[in-house]
């Protein structure tokens, strides 16, 4: 009898109004509970949630009510977890390593939380060790350039302690292990027995690690539109599952087979979420087959979704989540249309159609687009599917092919590269507001409420969508540029962007790591510097130059009468004396005259009218350069401190004649050398000046309209 019942209750569930109702209407309910917290974050897409919600309760309430149920159970689910308090002891349990160049990540779990260490000594680690340490702790950085990387934002939104940890001595107590000790095995054996492109290609198609992956390659890959195809996702658990039920075909265990290697997938991948979904959706459809649920393919991508969301909230900040949900939906719904098209065609029509879809997502993560990275993606998902991702699973288990492989992965990357230099156009878009990001979707609601209304011509459908997408993208598109001097917050170096409606002028770069000052320019819309002024040939003011170049339109380059090097580009050289204008600004060149046999010492000083402010730009030149300034008669208002603040700068005599209301002081995130020093804080508050530094203030942006201004502090926000 008891055996019977889970039978008996099935068989009356399915024959129950409520299950068939819900049948093929998963995905309103899907739809309704997204765009709810889509409009908690965005208070504009509160018109499309009206126009889809008010429908369904209108016709049928129950699915408004299940929705709006659903909502609040996930969001209550978000309010208990981020109300959980947990604390970090000395001693804790190992839950993943992860491993970079210069120092690891030590992942540590509690509760429902995570906390990550950085650990620079690179201990012999592993998951599951206990572990005894010391360490440094500090609060989480937020954004330190304008639009740019929120570090607290990031670790709240994947349910991380939002403090920073560093570990100044650590001991192993005693060995264990977890689910994540077979991903670090994994990855040790691909490091130890395979080299090169095999290793980087083996971690990035089949663990979904693009850590190895060169600068260049990344960059080719996100130009060509494929970043997705190294994110572990349905194409991989797709080839999976087929290579395994040709295998097992005879075998009557098969789908029991092939759901534990998937599981064990799924642990070896750390449940990406992307791999967790397609997983999740083979389970449910199993179910759905072998039970008769009747449910769609649009039930099973919805239904999963939402199990997702009620056990683990925090995906709904997950862009890969997110972009996956919203391809699989399209493709699926998108399927019927296009049966009867060739697969080369479906492909094509896919690719573009989904491009338009995600594209104020793609742009808000980079700011650009290639517009032929559709043609180019289409090679590539036929290149992964039938030679790439098969050969990287041949060669994880034949590593004696790894020579040949090797040689066709180098192909891969020389293709890509070579496509992206030579076969893209970029579009570079400043970040997308609120209000045009919500009437982009809008947009496309009202369009497929258009296109499925037959009694309008399909050549007016046509025309309708690309007036309505192309006025769109050209609002994205579209810079204005408000009066602006940005003194950046980078890694390490110096980096001064300035902006008025005639004028976009750069002055050094910063070293360049994390392309922070390419990155801001293009959230700002800018597709061309009319000037980029590089003060000194040392990395940390031009180590991003060559990178902005490329990509972006430099019209000209300023360096100092003795900088030789070579920065891909003709460079105009200018001495003491010697001026230019850029829109309505005049630099005046105060140094260098004869030669100081120093590069510091030989940077180029200017001096320019800044919104009504008199600004000195002083490099990294020392006191005897600036002892020599001071023969100018200057009305100095803002002073940009030479070399980070250092002690060999910033002298009295030069403060002491132009006495500036304002200093500012780039020092670096990564203060090796503790800039500024105390000497010159203390002479510049000795004459009542007012500071601002990087290392403290963050970002410091001076914006001005008819000669007035104030100004802003990153960490003020």
């Amino acid at each position: 009898m008891l055996v019977e019942y889970p039978k008996v209750f099935l068989n009356k569930l399915k024959n129950s109004s409520l299950y068939n109702n819900l049948l093929n209407n998963y995905f309103n309910i899907a739809l309704v509970v997204s765009i709810l917290f889509v409009t908690i974050y965005n208070i504009y897409f509160i018109v499309l949630f009206t126009l889809i919600f008010y429908p369904l309760l209108k016709e049928k309430k129950i699915l408004a009510y299940i929705s709006v149920g659903i909502f609040f159970l996930i969001g209550l689910n978000l309010v208990v977890r981020s109300k959980i308090s947990v604390s970090l002891s000395n001693t804790e349990v190992v839950n993943d390593v992860i491993k970079y160049d210069t120092y690891q990540k030590i992942i540590i779990k509690k509760k429902t939380k995570k906390i990550i260490l950085y650990d620079s000594n690179m201990a012999t680690i592993k998951p599951g060790y206990k572990i005894s340490f010391d360490y440094k702790e500090s609060s989480a950085l937020g954004e330190r350039v304008e639009g740019g990387f929120d570090y607290n934002k990031y670790l709240l939104n994947n349910n991380y302690l939002n403090k920073t940890y560093s570990i100044t001595s650590i001991d192993v107590i005693k060995k264990g292990f977890n689910h994540n000790t077979i991903k670090y095995y994994l990855l040790e054996y691909i490091n130890k027995y395979y080299k090169n492109d095999s290793a980087s290609f083996i971690k990035g198609l089949v663990l979904g690690d693009t850590s190895d992956f060169s600068d260049e390659f990344k960059l080719s890959i996100k130009d060509n539109g494929i970043m997705h195809l190294f994110a572990i996702s349905g194409l991989h658990i797709g080839l999976i599952i087929l290579v395994l039920n040709k295998i097992l075909a005879k075998l009557k265990a098969k789908n029991k087979i092939i759901a534990i290697l998937l599981t064990i997938y799924l642990i070896i991948t750390a449940f990406s979420p992307s791999v967790l979904r397609a997983v999740l959706m083979y389970f449910i459809a199993l179910i759905n087959k072998t039970k008769r649920l009747r449910l769609s393919s649009i039930d099973i991508l919805s239904i999963t979704l939402l199990i997702l969301l009620i056990i683990y909230p925090y995906y709904m900040y997950n862009s890969g989540f997110i972009l996956s949900f919203l391809i699989s939906s399209f493709i699926i719904l998108i399927s019927k249309i296009i049966d009867d098209k060739k697969n080369i065609t479906k492909t094509i029509i896919i690719t573009v159609m989904s491009n338009i879809l995600v594209l104020p997502i793609t742009v808000n993560m980079n700011n650009e687009f290639n517009i032929l990275a559709p043609a180019t993606s289409v090679l590539f998902i036929y290149l992964v599917s039938f030679v790439y991702l098969p050969l990287s699973f041949i060669t994880l288990f034949l590593p004696f092919i790894a020579r040949i492989s090797d040689t066709l992965f180098q192909i891969f990357i020389k293709l890509s590269t070579f496509l992206s230099d030579y076969f893209s156009i970029n579009i570079i878009c400043k970040e997308i507001s609120k209000p045009l990001f919500a009437l982009y979707y809008l947009s496309i609601f009202i369009l497929l409420a258009i296109f499925k209304n037959r009694n309008i011509k399909i050549i007016y459908k046509k025309v309708v969508l690309g007036v309505l997408i192309g006025q769109i993208v050209f609002t994205f598109c579209n810079t204005t540029l408000k009066n602006e001097v940005h003194f950046l917050d980078l890694d390490e170096g110096d980096a001064t962007l300035i902006l008025t409606k005639e004028c976009r002028a750069l002055i050094d770069t910063g070293t360049g790591k994390n392309s922070e000052v390419l990155n801001l320019l293009k959230r700002k819309g800018i597709k061309h510097l009319d000037y980029l002024v590089i003060t000194h040939p040392h990395l940390d003011h031009y180590g991003e130059a060559k990178d902005i170049i490329k990509r972006m339109n430099v019209k000209k380059v300023i360096v100092n009468g003795y900088d030789d090097y070579n920065y891909g580009i003709n460079s105009i050289k200018l001495f003491q004396g010697d001026s230019f204008t850029c829109g309505d600004i005049r630099f005046d060149v105060l140094s260098p005259g004869a030669s100081y046999n120093d590069e510091n010492d030989n940077g180029l000083v200017l001096y320019s009218k800044i919104g009504g402010l008199g600004m000195l730009f002083l490099a990294d030149v020392s006191k005897r350069v600036e002892d020599n300034i001071i023969k100018y008669d200057l009305d100095i208002d803002l002073i940009k401190i030479a070399h980070h603040g250092s002690n060999t700068s910033t002298s009295k005599k030069l403060i002491s004649k132009y006495l500036p209301k304002y200093a500012v002081i780039e020092a670096g995130r990564s203060n090796k050398y503790n800039f500024p020093s105390y000497n010159t804080i203390s002479l510049l508050e000795g004459y009542n000046i007012k500071i601002y530094r990087t290392d403290l203030d963050y970002s410091i942006i001076y914006k001005f309209k008819k000669g007035k201004g104030y100004f802003v502090k990153m960490n003020d926000n």
